[in-house]
């Protein structure tokens, strides 16, 4: 099944937050981390992306995506 988990966790020793994209299909990661100026649109603009590939989304944050 083509499923997307986003979830938010640290990274690091720093435990700098990052916002995790977990493609369970492929077994591939990404992240963006939450500092940097346009993180929740980026977040958005790859949801967006896998949905319209047919994956469901399984959203663990605070941002909102669009349905």
């Amino acid at each position: 099944m083509k499923t997307l988990l986003i979830e938010k966790t640290t990274v690091g020793s720093s435990e700098c937050e990052v916002i995790m994209l977990h493609d369970q299909e492929n077994k591939r990661s990404s992240y963006v981390y939450t500092n940097e100026v346009n993180y929740q649109e980026w977040v958005i603009e790859q949801a967006n992306a896998f949905r319209n590939n047919g994956y469901k989304i399984f959203n663990n944050t605070e941002i909102k995506l669009a349905r």
